[in-house]
């Protein structure tokens, strides 16, 4: 459940930070994802259960956050957990720069997939972003961010469950 509550902070704070501090910086209009990185670290490491949840709430969180579509950012998290879920299963995505190389090839799927939900669901007149050179810029600048934010994950991951190591040894004795 600490694991659960970990992750959900994790992917709030960084909905927040994407709203808030990344619209300030200079970026040219793009930002990382963060949310996205956290999701996929998610479909990496957490069990079915827990991680379809978790994708859900957080897609949910964004979603509230954003203003764009009512759902289609649960939709597409819960899409990019899947995928990265049987990904990790069919390919060895245990080291960071496996992850980091996934993220990147990801952000590209993850921008086909907004095209066609937005067609799908706000119709043919809807406004889709055109992709040119900022769908390789925005899969550079996620590729760029995900061992930092992989890295803390699996930081706090470890921590955590040697935490939870140590307390159950004291209850042992």
């Amino acid at each position: 459940m600490k694991r659960f509550l970990l992750l959900f902070a994790a992917g709030f704070v960084a909905v927040l930070i994407q709203v808030t501090l990344f619209d300030y910086l200079p970026l040219g209009g793009l930002k990382p994802d963060l949310l996205l990185i956290v999701v996929l670290y998610i479909g990496f490491f957490l069990p079915s259960n827990e991680g379809g949840v978790l994708c859900f709430a957080l897609g949910y969180v964004e979603d509230l956050f954003s203003g764009h579509l009512m759902g289609l950012f649960t939709l597409m998290r819960v899409v990019a957990w899947l995928a990265a879920r049987l990904m990790s299963g069919m390919l060895n995505l245990k080291s960071v720069f496996a992850q980091t190389i996934f993220v990147a090839i990801y952000s590209i799927a993850d921008y086909f997939i907004l095209v066609a939900a937005l067609r799908l669901f706000g119709g043919a007149e809807f406004p889709v972003p055109a992709p040119g050179n900022d769908l390789w810029r925005l899969a550079l600048m996620n590729a760029a961010a995900a061992p930092l934010v992989i890295t803390l994950l699996l930081r706090a991951d470890r921590w955590l469950s040697r935490d939870q190591d140590r307390r159950s040894l004291d209850l042992l004795r």
